[in-house]
């Protein structure tokens, strides 16, 4: 399925707007959101230099080792993102070599869970393997309060203090 992606997610003949490995919007707790499939693509203009996008993953995706997200524009790779627990992350990037450009933006999970055979679910279109829920992706004018290119703090259990994580992205 990794070529078959590939091929779809192939944008350079493709108008802005197309998508791949996106189901239908839902509301949750009043947020417009869409669950990918395991991979999942998207055409959109960036906007600004700066792009934030709010990701879920459900408890019943977070396996032994947690859930592991990819994120990519142009084929090149932007971050990896690991969900230990659920819940929402929300993600920004600086991205001013994309600024006004029409931009690929792929995600791929390390693994997806099928609502309707889990019994979360009585509506048989549920019956889908689901990887992480997203926000629409925003193009923001004013930088985050957190700022760009740090995680929140994280409390380390043997020292008992706070630490911040600098991220390791290939953001541009």
């Amino acid at each position: 399925m990794g070529g078959h992606i590939h091929n779809c997610c192939n944008f350079d003949a493709r108008p802005e707007g197309y998508e791949y490995g996106l189901y239908a919007s839902e509301k949750v707790n009043g947020k417009k959101i869409r669950w990918t499939s395991r991979w999942s693509c998207v055409r959109v203009r960036a906007e600004t230099d700066l792009m934030g996008i709010n990701i879920f993953a459900a408890p019943h995706n977070i396996g032994e080792d947690g859930l592991f997200l990819e994120l990519s524009i142009n084929d090149v790779l932007l971050d990896r993102v690991h969900f230990l627990e659920s819940g929402w992350k929300p993600l920004h990037y600086y991205v001013s070599s994309f600024k006004g450009k029409e931009i690929t933006l792929k995600t791929k999970v390390s693994q997806t869970f099928n609502p309707y055979r889990l019994g979360l679910s009585r509506d048989i279109r549920k019956n889908r393997e689901q990887g992480v829920a997203v926000s629409p992706v925003t193009f923001l004018r004013i930088m985050p309060l957190d700022g760009v290119g740090f995680y929140d703090w994280e409390s380390c259990e043997r020292e008992k203090r706070k630490i911040m994580v600098k991220k390791g992205s290939g953001a541009h």
